[in-house]
């Protein structure tokens, strides 16, 4: 059975891409079956597009993206405002059928991905933040439902963090999903005394799992000096471990 694991970012351009990118390539140096996947992706008329990026990592050739990614917008708005924003616009704007087409496609197309991609683990990579309007009158976290088993939070290192990732952890637990833990990664080179502590602070004040931190590539899509896939792995087997009665 293929482990689906959704990546979810806490803001727009907090380095989802580069860190899926790292994973990515550090699972093809190991010769693991992994996949990369993308529902939807906006803004896709600047190359090359995230999930050509996320090909390249992962050794397959972009020739394969619509597969990899079956819903590309080239407005960089949000893909539910590109699709169409009416539906955000009149109220209320989540009550929608929770199945629409276009999550239904993503879905079946997914399936099919996985399949031909003989993966073990497909990385998910989502749009933006949490609560993003996404296709079909829809909103992110229906998708992850629909997708995902497991969730990874991706967030910035510096300075404002800690708000940002408490609050995508809380939404993420008033929805019922399961989070394996949360990656960080450096913006940039500058200094930032407060990328010493943010992580353990956050793990303190809600006893999440921190999976590592990514350090600036000077290469995006690189692997990275240290391999962060490991701790992804072990809590993905956790969960696999049955408990004791």
């Amino acid at each position: 059975m293929t482990d689906r694991i959704f990546f979810v970012g806490t803001n727009t351009g907090v380095g989802k891409t580069a860190l899926v990118c790292s994973l990515l390539r550090w699972s093809r140096a190991q010769g693991l079956a992994v996949a990369p996947f993308k529902p939807a992706q906006s803004g896709d008329e600047e190359l090359p597009t995230d999930v050509d990026r996320l090909l390249e990592a992962s050794g397959i050739e972009t020739i394969h993206s619509m597969s990899a990614c079956p819903l590309s917008y080239p407005e960089p708005v949000a893909p539910g405002i590109a699709e169409d924003p009416a539906p955000f616009l009149r109220p209320p704007a989540a009550n929608v059928d929770p199945l629409p087409d276009a999550l239904e496609l993503t879905r079946t197309r997914l399936e099919t991905w996985e399949l031909q991609r003989e993966a073990d683990i497909v990385f998910i990579e989502g749009a933006g933040g949490l609560h993003v309007p996404m296709p079909g009158g829809t909103w992110q976290p229906e998708w992850i439902r629909a997708l995902a088993d497991h969730v990874v939070v991706v967030a910035s290192s510096g300075l404002g963090t800690i708000n940002h990732t408490l609050l995508t952890l809380d939404a993420l637990d008033d929805e019922g999903f399961d989070v394996l833990g949360i990656y960080f990664v450096d913006p940039d080179t500058e200094e930032d005394p407060s990328r010493e502590d943010n992580a353990q602070i956050v793990a303190t004040a809600r006893g999440v799992n921190i999976l590592g931190r990514l350090p600036f590539l000077d290469a995006p899509d690189g692997k990275g000096p240290k391999d962060l896939l490991a701790p992804l792995l072990e809590a993905l087997r956790s969960r696999s471990v049955p408990t004791e009665p």
